[in-house]
């Protein structure tokens, strides 16, 4: 029979695996509908799009949106929150660098993620961010612009960040307890 620590380590390890998996609420995030149906686009003047990659493709998949142009292209969706609860927002980066460009990433009324020539080499950098919903409805923001070249965004994601349970924290306490006793016995 295993000793009750182990058994303790077990269940918290089956415990945090079944709670990472967390449904994304960024419908279409990945773009790979290959449009901008599930997002709203506003983009004046310039030619920022979502296209098939073209042998560029994406960070996750071959459809990407792409910020290019000298204005402030704008792409965002509203999202069903719970006020008060954490959410983890994230996002796949592209940028090569050449040209004037800039990017902005916001949750609701909060700036995440804001620079100017944001240059990644041209190769896919992931962002992650904690925010705190404010209310029932939260609106995912990108702005940005690239000229001559493109900024690409990719793999969007909110989840709801894990909380941790109650029986979850007590099997912890139980477990460091079970592991001080043992080694102060030995």
């Amino acid at each position: 029979m295993k000793p009750l620590p182990s058994r303790i380590l077990s269940f918290m390890a089956f415990a945090s695996v079944a709670a990472g998996a967390q449904a994304n609420l960024i419908v279409n995030g990945d773009f790979e509908t290959g449009n901008t149906n599930d997002w709203f686009l506003n983009s004046p003047g310039n030619n920022s799009a979502v296209w098939a990659g073209f042998g560029v493709g994406g960070s996750n998949g071959y459809v990407i949106a792409e910020f290019s142009g000298t204005g402030g292209s704008v792409l965002s969706q509203d999202v069903i929150t719970v006020a008060n609860q954490n959410y983890l927002f994230s996002f796949d980066l592209s940028d090569d660098g050449f040209g004037a460009s800039g990017f902005t990433a916001s949750f609701g009324d909060k700036v995440v993620f804001s620079e100017i020539n944001p240059d990644t080499n041209g190769d896919f950098k992931h962002f992650s961010y904690l925010v705190t919903a404010t209310s029932d409805l939260s609106t995912v923001k990108f702005t940005g612009y690239n000229n001559p070249s493109i900024t690409i965004l990719d793999n969007v994601s909110l989840t709801a960040a894990p909380v941790p349970e109650p029986a979850s924290m007590a099997a912890l306490g139980l477990g460091v307890a079970a592991f001080i006793r043992r080694r102060k016995r030995a």
